[in-house]
């Protein structure tokens, strides 16, 4: 379909038209076409009356076809590419932030469940003696550890729960110590402290770890949530070889509860932790007296026993 649109043109301005390289008008001092004179009609141009012309114009028809998906520079590729130049980073990001704002969160909250090195730590506050003695006692008055020098005590004196017999006191179970000091003169005085319980605490070794706790530190544990000793237990078992053995020894008064919190506490390491479910063992030791069941989880070549009163 063609168009045609017809527009009337001043004869000034037809001079400085141009058609099919032949000038209008001479470029003389006159510039119009008068009517009825020889040589005005031209074609498409046709003089309508004195000093006015009519020019046709044939324009082709404007087709627009552009599909937005496969027209050039148009492709989704490249206005993707130009939008992002690079690949999507979605870490970086991560550690820029952590650097301004710390996380309310930490890592392995349990592993500050255990204590290490000096479990107890004693102030005796003793000046001008000439020496002093220390003894640890358990519930039923047995010496657990005791130790004493010449002069006067340090400030604070600690205990790495370690007995006189080589194995390492239980949780669970209510100590007492006795402070006796001698002056120059041999003059003794004897301080009886307050009673106390062990806090769950882990013992490193070349080959393996010794965790140490009651059954009062695994409360608050479910199926679906375990007790903070739990996972920091399994998260060791993890991190040794996997066929590293592990055992589950508990000590109470009786044999029927302590089997109970074994298999309990065998049980919830087998899930959490990998390889053979058979490497995880258990053994029950009843001793009297014993207030709070002790548990004491023994992972590779460590070779700590639990202190058991003869």
């Amino acid at each position: 379909m063609r168009r045609t649109h017809a527009r009337v043109w001043p004869l000034a301005m037809l001079a400085m038209l141009t058609t099919a390289g032949m000038c209008l008008a001479d470029a003389g001092t006159e510039r119009g076409l008068k009517a009825g004179e020889k040589g005005t009609t031209l074609e498409s141009i046709t003089v309508e009356g004195e000093d006015r012309v009519r020019i046709d114009f044939r324009r082709p028809e404007l087709v627009l076809n552009v599909d937005p998906l496969s027209a050039p520079g148009l492709e989704w590729d490249m206005i993707l590419s130009l939008l992002t130049p690079d690949v999507l980073d979605l870490y970086s990001p991560l550690p820029q932030r952590s650097r301004m704002i710390h996380s309310p969160y930490r890592a392995r909250p349990w592993a500050d469940t255990f204590r290490r090195g000096d479990v107890v730590r004693f102030r005796p506050s003793l000046k001008g003696v000439a020496s002093w003695t220390l003894t640890i006692a358990d519930s039923r008055g047995l010496e657990v550890a005791k130790f004493g020098k010449n002069g006067t005590p340090p400030d604070i004196l600690g205990w790495n729960g370690k007995t006189a017999k080589g194995g390492y006191a239980l949780p669970g179970r209510r100590y007492s110590f006795v402070l006796e000091a001698a002056d120059r003169a041999g003059n003794r005085r004897s301080f009886v402290g307050d009673g106390f319980q062990l806090p769950a605490f882990a013992v490193e070794s070349p080959g393996g770890v010794t965790l140490c706790m009651s059954r009062g530190d695994l409360a608050g544990g479910s199926r679906a949530t375990p007790a903070a000793p739990i996972l920091y237990a399994a998260t060791r078992i993890n991190q040794m070889a996997v066929t590293s053995p592990v055992s589950v020894t508990v000590t109470a008064s009786d044999y029927k509860s302590g089997e109970a919190v074994a298999k309990d506490v065998a049980r919830q390491i087998r899930s959490l932790s990998m390889g053979d479910d058979a490497r995880v063992t258990t053994r029950v030791s009843v001793e009297k007296g014993v207030e709070d069941p002790a548990v004491v989880i023994r992972v590779g070549s460590a070779a700590v026993e639990p202190a058991r009163a003869n």
